[in-house]
């Protein structure tokens, strides 16, 4: 093996490994971001973008897809979910470059984030609508049932995948009762 073979094999090694650990654990509606690790992604990146280390085109195809996953660590980690939903666009467009444990924690991640959407749309949807007039007078014609028929349409179209997420579902059916 030569010089260079080895340290593409090197690469590929340390970024496959890279990918392997550190993503966020738990099931959905309790995904938890304790033991997200960028550092060792970090550190994997950044030897495989040296400028005098020579690439194959699995490194380039495993970097990318370490820049990808790192980003999306990053946005966990910070809870911020919008961002999230833009990296898991990015990498839906890019599919074909991750390895499949990575492919497994892009759909972790898009599970809850489409959890938290059902959610989000079903709590709003129980709020709008609502029948009005004091009590003993209320006025049952001016109840809009939409919000709720689209929030139950949303949830199943993405799926409620939590017990809470289920149990919002069940709220909005029966209030659309």
């Amino acid at each position: 093996m030569t010089e260079h073979q080895r340290g593409a094999l090197e690469q590929v090694l340390s970024l496959a490994e890279a990918l392997s650990k550190g993503g966020a654990r738990g099931p959905v509606g309790a995904l938890s971001v304790a033991e997200v690790d960028t550092a060792e992604l970090d550190v994997a990146i950044a030897r495989a973008s040296e400028p005098s280390v020579v690439s194959t085109s699995e490194a380039e195809r495993l970097l990318q897809a370490a820049k990808v996953v790192r980003r999306l660590r990053s946005t966990l980690l910070v809870g911020n979910w919008r961002w999230v939903g833009s990296v898991l666009l990015e990498a839906r467009q890019l599919k074909h470059i991750f390895p499949p444990v990575s492919l497994k924690e892009l759909q972790v991640a898009q599970d809850e984030l489409d959890n938290k959407a059902v959610l989000s749309q079903v709590a709003a949807a129980l709020r709008e609508g609502a029948a009005t007039g004091a009590i003993g007078h209320i006025d049952p014609d001016s109840a809009d049932v939409t919000p709720l028929d689209e929030a139950i349409g949303y949830a199943r179209t993405l799926g409620a995948r939590s017990v809470e997420a289920q149990q919002a579902v069940a709220s909005a059916k029966l209030v659309r009762e």
